[in-house]
C-alpha cells in the first residue's frame, strides 16, 4: 500500500491582513436642524396693546357698513374710543416701535380678530393683503362669504367669455374699488392691491384715520 503523504499548515501560511477594517457610517435617524428649529410663536397679548379699543374704533370708523348688532358694545363705549389714542408711547414702547409684529385676520362678517403665527399664513387664510395697523399689528381682512360667492360666479363668468372679458372684469374691479375710495374719503393705494375687496377698503381707510388721531 502507497505510503499517504500528509502536508502541516503552519501559522505564516496564512494571509495576514493589516489595516483597520472601516465599518459603514450609521444612518443617522435625527430630523434636520432647519425642520426641528422651525416652530411657529404667536406673541402673547400685551396690556399696552389695545386690541378691543382698535375693534372698537373699527366698528365706529365702519359703523355705515356693519350689521347694527354689531355695533352695540362699541357705541356704549363710544366716547371712551373716539377719546383714547390707539398709538401711545406705551404701546410703541410695548410693540418696539412697530418692529415687534403680531399678524391677525379681520373677520368682516363680525369684526373679531383671529391671531396667527405669520404673514403667511394669514395671507393664505385670508386672500388679503396686509394692512399696516400700528402698534406692530398687521391685519388682514376676510372678506364677508356672500362677496367671495360673488366674485367667483363673476369671474367664471369671465373665464367662459374669453380673455377680451378677462380684462374688462380688471378694469371692471379696479373701477370698483375706485368708487369705494372715494366714498369711503380714503388715499389712493401706494402699492398693488391684488383682488381687495370693498371691506378691505374700508378698514384700510378706518385705520389711516385711526392712525392720524381723527377716529
Amino acid at each position: 500500500m502507497a505510503p499517504v503523504q500528509t502536508q502541516t499548515i503552519t501559522a505564516h501560511q496564512f494571509p495576514v491582513l493589516s489595516g483597520r477594517i472601516s465599518k459603514p457610517p450609521a444612518r443617522s435617524t435625527r430630523t434636520s436642524k432647519p425642520l426641528l428649529s422651525y416652530s411657529p410663536q404667536i406673541p402673547t397679548a400685551h396690556p399696552d396693546i389695545n386690541l378691543p379699543l382698535l375693534r372698537n374704533k373699527l366698528l365706529l370708523a365702519c359703523r355705515q357698513y356693519v350689521p347694527s348688532h354689531l355695533l352695540h358694545a362699541a357705541l356704549a363705549d363710544g366716547i371712551y374710543s373716539r377719546a383714547e389714542r390707539w398709538i401711545t408711547p406705551s404701546s410703541q414702547l410695548a410693540s418696539g416701535c412697530g418692529k415687534k409684529k403680531r399678524y391677525y385676520i379681520l373677520h368682516a362678517c363680525d369684526f373679531t380678530f383671529q391671531q396667527v403665527s405669520s404673514a403667511w399664513e394669514a395671507r393664505i387664510c385670508s386672500g388679503s393683503q396686509p394692512i399696516d395697523a400700528g402698534n406692530g399689528v398687521v391685519l388682514f381682512v376676510k372678506e364677508r362669504s356672500e362677496w367671495d360667492a360673488f366674485m367667483r360666479g363673476y369671474r367664471r363668468q369671465g373665464k367662459r367669455a374669453g380673455q377680451l372679458m378677462r380684462f374688462v372684469e380688471r378694469d371692471t374691479e379696479r373701477g370698483w374699488r375706485e368708487m369705494w375710495r372715494r366714498r369711503c374719503g380714503g388715499e389712493e393705494a401706494g402699492r398693488k392691491e391684488g383682488s381687495a375687496g370693498p371691506m378691505w377698503v374700508l378698514v384700510r381707510s378706518a385705520v389711516a384715520k385711526i392712525g392720524r388721531g381723527e377716529a
